[in-house]
């Protein structure tokens, strides 16, 4: 029997087409999904697995020829096909996946998919705010404009060749046991070097900036460390007092690391890292077994209401929405 890619993080297969929309919807947004001749068949599969703070890698798969409407979104989704053609119109644009050509989809831009019955594709999800951090602490400055990349990866040829070689390895490994890619910091490793290869490989507005050495001044270490620490353990009752002790350096060269290389403070770092715990957390917990209070304390969010507020801000819902799935 051939084992399909993260066989052993299977989320569901389905021939259901509402329980594929409302099980896929828990792992990526909700959508419209219509299967367009239910004649060729209808037989969805999703396998995923959470990389670290801010992505997830997915094998997704329909087994039919559907339209796919997904809603708003927070992510950014790299789409590497395996096999078929899925056809995409956003923003006045039509692209297309197939075996050598992967898709870059922001986040928050109205889009429709059209996949063949035979497409299958590893689904690798950014959160647009852990990849936006990830780019101001490589140009060590704030960013002037949201991140935008080409949609076209060429995955056959280029650097997107590279790229896409680099998440196929993630997928091998997460597809065997005893390897290190199970320790938390080795899968924090291979995302930050995803997050990196995916900046300087696919075209955007702030890729010359990268490519030039002398414009992006090496991170301090007081501050690589501060993130360490707040992304090892969110849960913890941080302060920038005990950062800066931490890391051996005052307060205010501390909090003027962060404004200069991240364009944030501490706290709001910290903030960050938090809500999207919680919010991976709510996304895989059911209704009837969690309250939202439980999870947001939990992660060191102790005033629901003020939570609910960054919350929202944040993903443009409130958190029982995505506990509700």
């Amino acid at each position: 029997m051939v084992l399909l890619p993260l066989h052993r993080f299977e989320l569901f297969q389905s021939r259901d087409v509402d329980y594929t929309r409302d099980m896929t919807a828990r792992a990526f947004c909700a959508h419209k999904l219509e299967p367009l001749d239910l004649a060729t068949g209808f037989h969805a599969r999703l396998n995923t697995k959470r990389v670290g703070d801010g992505t997830s890698v997915s094998y997704l798969a329909y087994g039919g020829d559907v339209l796919i409407e997904p809603e708003e979104r927070t992510y950014f989704a790299v789409l590497v096909p395996l096999a078929g053609e899925c056809r995409i119109e956003y923003a006045g644009e039509q692209i297309r996946t197939y075996p050598g050509e992967a898709a870059v989809l922001p986040p928050d831009r109205s889009l429709v998919m059209n996949w063949s019955a035979d497409c299958a594709h590893l689904v690798f999800r950014i959160e647009r705010a852990a990849l936006e951090a990830h780019l101001r602490h490589l140009l060590g400055s704030a960013l002037h404009q949201p991140l935008r990349f080409a949609p076209r990866m060429p995955v056959d040829s280029g650097p997107g060749r590279g790229w896409a070689a680099g998440l196929r390895m993630l997928v091998t490994l997460l597809d065997e046991s005893d390897t290190l890619i199970e320790h938390p910091l080795a899968a924090a490793e291979f995302e930050s070097g995803l997050l990196t290869g995916l900046l300087l490989a696919q075209p955007h507005a702030f890729q010359s900036q990268l490519a030039d050495r002398n414009a992006r001044p090496a991170p301090s270490r007081s501050v690589r460390l501060a993130v360490d620490i707040m992304r090892n353990h969110p849960e913890w009752e941080h302060t920038t007092s005990s950062l800066a002790k931490a890391t051996g350096v005052a307060v205010r060269t501390l909090q003027r690391g962060f404004r200069e290389e991240l364009g944030v403070t501490p706290r709001e770092y910290l903030n960050d890292v938090r809500l999207q715990r919680v919010r991976d957390e709510l996304r895989a917990r059911r209704p009837e077994h969690a309250t939202v209070g439980a999870i947001a304390s939990r992660w060191g969010f102790p005033h629901l209401g003020r939570f609910s507020a960054l919350y929202r801000k944040r993903f443009g819902e409130s958190p029982s929405s995505t506990l509700r799935g």
